[in-house]
């Protein structure tokens, strides 16, 4: 049977209230496995907020798509006339309804007792704390629930003998409930009351209201609740941000979405919404805070309601639970869950499983985020009753705090890390769909980031017409639907082939729009209950269509414009052809008649002169089609990276260039034709410039020949630029850049030095005094100073490394248009990153990446040729995007990165060489073990001969302990950092790995490739020499504090191993 599907009709899910009471329906409906569908469609024709284009999302509620429906109807219907508001709700018949606050004709209506919750709270001001003037805040008169406010405020202080009239002057005029500050100011500036001295107490109709006025007297200099007191009204979650948090009365959330949904039940249960049903009210509760001058501390102790006579109460477990039920508002299943097991244990004075339970009971306490003055208000009540035996009572009491402490701050943590990861996503999405050009590619963005945060399921629409809608892409847990671009009716909320992924669970419908129009809308599963989070996504993607409709207008109005030109050059062009080939007929005509004629005579030589004029013009005309196809950009150019002494051998050596060799030969050709063959070429900051001039100035006319035209355009098209004057015509061709633009021409000092991949770098012609900066020299998450005027690498020089570290540049934003000095001939490509590319994509052998400081690996087997650094985790997935190392070696026992490392697909088997410096942790240690392919020693150690024959040999394909047997070896080597300074004896360090001798010192030599102990002397001798080098210790005393016998033994080791004598090493 086909679940019910029902639908949840407010204005907003981001702000106010309606934080709140959105997730309670969709708690509900969880619960009850409902179909459920929330419609967030602003205030009905409201300019604020651009509400009116969110109501377009209203017409979506029909039988086609809902069953039943829920409307939250007070925040719909807002500023809108009854007649307009009864007309908009009757349009959703035949759907049974149910509306909130405000009554639809015809349909049962849940209210809130809105009158006595305000009146309350202005009683407990009159009658707690003595105040007798009391400012009020109105709501807007459209509101219908702030007459009921204003009500029960007069009747407050009629009760208690206040004159209503006296205090007239402190109800401000009404006002919208986002301009708090506004009906402060009318008060304080219009009226010239001031708090403390004219009032002492403000409430208002809401928390908004309240919180914005509190703000405005904070800066005139008046604080709650020293100067005066303050109320609200409906328990936002603003209402508890304040130091002294607010006062308020609590609207029913919880009996507010369950009463809804039973009666909206019984509606579809009867078949028919004409059925009677009576309305609801349900009773708000004064909450008590400090802005009202009680003390949170003093209402706990004092209270004093819900005691129970103990004598005339046999039964006191059930009374025990009856009070906390009645306390924590919970419903009899969660009583019948928690409470009863929590209560039975207490009973049996089984304080283990009690505190199990209580803690288990706290996650839900908190979860259901009610305010924690309740359970601490409930604690004392417990006290208070005599339920429990006071021995009991100090026993269990700080355990209690202290749970409840460590609770709250796990909560607020964990609740910090789900809002900041789901940030980190809105951003990246933000940042990813910067620039996209389709539709297309905003379902794929959002298909690839939205699971991170539990959007598993998705679908866009967008409006074509009065009567269709298109679906222009949806995904699902089973990924992207193949269908998009699909038209559907406009009443439908969904096309009919992915029907099934909304057929169960919980939806947001989301409206779209930009200014002044509505686009359509999104629809997603909901995860979580962040409404704010959820209208960041729909900013997001409605950012996101308005890029891509700009650019498709644009886009639309540039082949317009092409067309036109096209046309109009496609006539040149069909003239230019015909011309060309009318001069080739006559050609060929006159090369028939030519044998026929005597040689030499007149006939002859005119019909010579005749072919060479028609040459002349065959070759003009041929320039003149070739300039006419570079105006509609129809140059089919090849590009390729080439040196300029290619084109013109008598120039020296530049740095590469990236173009089209033959055009620009054409050009250039063309251009010596008029301006002779002398070309002089210098190195500019941004462009190679070439310098063609004649033997003597040229005439004026010549300028604007159409030969020259077409070298002109040509040299554009490549980017550059193209000058003529009498006495040279320059070129100007740019450098290339690591991200194929333009290198940037900026207007402020160029930069102070050079960038250098290589060293020493290649001579560079005009920068001498540039200061040059080593790519060694710097970190590698930062590797470009912005200082740099340009980067230089001598590509036919470089190791793969270098490779690699060029191939990085590309993703650092500072080095994209800086000039890139690359010389070279021997890449291929059409850009520098692609013959970079091409170059670290060719299959190697023996690539080791090293993870690190370089500093740390310099042994002998750690060979430039075949070594690739990173300095962190953070650059290896783009390291091994490139290539896949044969090994990767560590320079710390980082236990995330060795697990980053393992799920990797590319290097789950890949051989891993840890080399910390010191290894003292045990439970690091113990987490190594159970990585497979993984050995780890002493960073001294790594230099000795046996360990880099050992490297080799793994690296040849010879296999690691498993690692229940490597495990073994790894422990040895941290009970020598651990006992380094005392005397270790073979068999006392086998037993506490718990092998025999001839085992261990059998597995640590074929692990490690040495024995153990030369393993444990190198060590030692790497401790001295710190030692030695740091501290004033004498050579006896530093032996001892290295565990060595006696001094001589030390010297003789020391010396074999470093080959000086302790001595030596610490006079040097």
């Amino acid at each position: 049977m086909a679940k019910k599907r029902i639908g949840l009709l407010l204005a907003s899910i981001h702000k106010g209230t309606a934080l709140n009471v959105w997730e309670t329906f969709a708690r509900q409906a969880a619960a009850e496995d409902i179909n459920f569908f929330i419609f967030p469609g602003g205030r009905l024709n409201s300019p604020l907020d651009s509400d009116y284009l969110r109501n377009s999302v209203y017409s979506l509620v029909n039988p086609e798509n809902l069953d039943g429906i829920i409307s939250w109807s007070s925040t719909i219907g807002y500023t809108v006339p009854e007649e307009e508001f009864q007309r908009f709700h009757k349009g959703f018949e035949p759907l049974p309804l149910v509306t909130i606050s405000w009554k639809a004709e015809g349909h049962p209506c849940v209210y809130f007792d809105a009158y006595n919750g305000i009146k309350g709270l202005v009683n407990h001001l009159i009658r707690k704390h003595g105040v007798k003037r009391i400012a009020f805040l109105r709501g807007p008169l459209y509101h219908q629930s702030t007459a009921d406010r204003l009500r029960g405020y007069c009747d407050a202080l009629g009760d208690n003998k206040i004159s209503v009239e006296e205090n007239s002057a402190l109800i401000t005029d009404p006002f919208d409930w986002n301009s708090g500050d506004a009906a402060a100011a009318q008060l304080f500036e219009t009226r010239g009351l001031v708090p403390g001295r004219d009032f002492d107490a403000l409430a208002g109709a809401s928390d908004l209201m309240v919180l914005a006025a509190i703000q405005y007297f904070q800066k005139k200099g008046f604080r709650v609740p020293d100067d005066y007191l303050a109320g609200g009204f409906n328990n936002s979650a603003e209402s508890r941000i304040p130091q002294s948090r607010l006062s308020t009365v609590h609207m029913p959330y919880n009996e507010l979405s369950s009463e809804s949904f039973a009666m909206l039940h019984q509606l579809l249960a009867k078949g028919t919404e004409k059925s009677k049903h009576g309305d609801v009210v349900l009773p708000m509760e004064v909450i008590i805070r400090e802005s009202c001058g009680c003390s949170s501390y003093g209402n706990i102790l004092d209270s004093g309601f819900g005691k129970i006579d103990l004598e005339n109460n046999a039964d006191w477990e059930a009374a025990l639970v009856s009070l906390i039920q009645k306390e924590l508002s919970l419903d009899d299943e969660d009583v019948q869950a928690m409470i009863v097991p929590l209560v039975q244990a207490l009973e049996k004075k089984d304080l283990r499983k009690f505190l199990r339970l209580f803690e288990r009971a706290l996650v839900s306490f908190f979860s259901s985020k009610k305010d924690i003055d309740v359970l601490f208000t409930m604690f004392s009540e417990i006290r208070k009753s005599g339920f429990i035996d006071t021995e009991t009572v100090q026993q269990i009491e700080p355990l209690i705090f202290r749970m409840v402490a460590r609770m709250q701050e796990s909560t607020y943590a964990f609740e910090e890390y789900q809002t900041q990861k789901w940030q980190s996503v809105l951003n990246t999405l933000k940042c990813e769909m910067f620039g996209i050009r389709d539709s297309r590619s905003l379902i794929q963005i959002l298909s690839r980031h939205l699971p991170a945060i539990g959007i598993t399921t998705s679908a866009i629409m967008l409006y074509t017409d009065e009567r269709t809608t298109r679906c222009i892409g949806s995904f699902s847990p089973d990924g992207m639907a193949p269908e998009y671009d699909t038209d559907f009716p406009v009443r439908w909320m969904f096309p009919e082939h992915i029907k099934h992924y909304f057929s169960g669970g919980m939806f947001m419908v989301l409206p779209l729009f930009i200014e002044n129009q509505s686009l359509g809308y999104i629809i997603f599963n909901i995860p979580f209950y962040d409404g704010v989070i959820f209208e960041e996504l729909r900013q997001t993607v409605s950012n996101a269509l308005r890029g891509i409709f700009l650019f498709q207008e644009t886009l639309a109005l540039k082949q317009i414009a092409e067309k036109a030109e096209q046309t109009k050059t496609e006539f040149f062009i069909t003239a230019g052809n015909s011309m060309s080939d009318f001069l080739s007929d006559i050609l060929e005509d006159l090369d028939t008649m030519e044998p026929g004629l005597s040689s030499p005579g007149p006939l002859h030589n005119t019909v010579q002169l005749l072919k060479s004029r028609i040459n002349t013009q065959q070759e003009q005309t041929n320039k003149l089609i070739d300039l006419s196809l570079s105006q509609i950009d129809e140059f089919s150019f090849k590009k390729k990276l080439f040196n300029i002494n290619e084109l013109l051998p008598e120039l020296g050596l530049f740095p590469l260039l990236t173009g089209d060799p033959v055009y620009l030969l054409q050009a250039f050709s063309i251009i010596r034709e008029e301006y002779g063959s002398r070309v002089s070429a210098r190195m500019g900051r941004t462009e190679l410039i070439l310098e063609f001039r004649p033997p003597e100035p040229l005439p004026q006319s010549l300028w604007s020949k159409q030969s020259l035209l077409l070298a002109e355009r040509i040299i554009l098209r490549h980017g550059g630029d193209f000058h003529i004057d009498s006495s040279v015509c320059t070129v100007h061709l740019p450098w290339l850049t690591i991200s194929g633009q333009l290198p940037v021409k900026s207007k402020t000092a160029p930069g102070t030095c050079v960038f250098s991949i290589s060293d020493p770098p290649p001579p560079i012609s005009g920068m001498d005094d540039y200061r040059v900066v080593f790519a060694s020299e710097v970190n590698q998450n930062f590797p470009i100073p912005g200082e740099a005027a340009c980067i230089v690498w001598d590509a036919d020089r470089a190791s793969t490394e270098e490779f690699m570290y060029v191939a990085r540049l590309r993703s650092q934003t500072e080095a994209a248009a800086i000039p890139f000095f690359c010389y070279g001939t021997k890449l291929e490509g059409e850009t520098l990153i692609d013959a970079v590319d091409s170059r670290i994509q060719k299959p190697k052998e023996g690539i080791t990446l090293f993870i690190g400081h370089p500093s740390h690996f310099s042994f002998d087997w750690a060979c430039p040729d075949t070594a690739v650094h990173i300095n962190s985790i953070n650059q290896f997935a783009d390291a091994v995007a490139m290539l896949v190392p044969v090994l990767i070696v560590l320079d710390t026992l980082d236990i995330e990165t060795i697990e980053n490392i393992r799920r990797h697909p590319a290097t789950v088997m890949v051989p891993l060489i840890v080399l910390p410096e010191k290894i003292e942790s045990a439970p690091d240690v113990m987490q190594i073990c159970r990585f497979s392919r993984l050995i780890f020693c002493n960073r001294c150690v790594a230099a000795a001969p046996e360990f880099s024959a050992r490297v080799k040999d793994i690296i040849a394909g010879k296999e690691i302990l498993p690692p229940h047997t490597g495990a073994l070896v790894k422990k040895a080597v941290l009970y020598f950092n651990q006992h380094v300074e005392s005397h270790i004896s073979r068999w006392k360090l086998a037993d506490s790995i718990n092998v025999s001798e001839d085992y261990l010192t059998r597995i640590f030599h074929r692990e490690l490739g040495l024995p153990l102990w030369d393993y444990l002397n190198r060590y030692r001798v790497y401790i001295a020499s710190e030692l030695l080098l740091h501290t004033d210790g004498t050579i006896y005393e530093i032996s001892e504090k290295t565990g060595f016998q006696d001094q001589a033994y030390f010297c003789r080791v020391f010396k074999k191993i470093t080959g000086t004598s302790p001595g030596q090493l610490r006079k040097k």
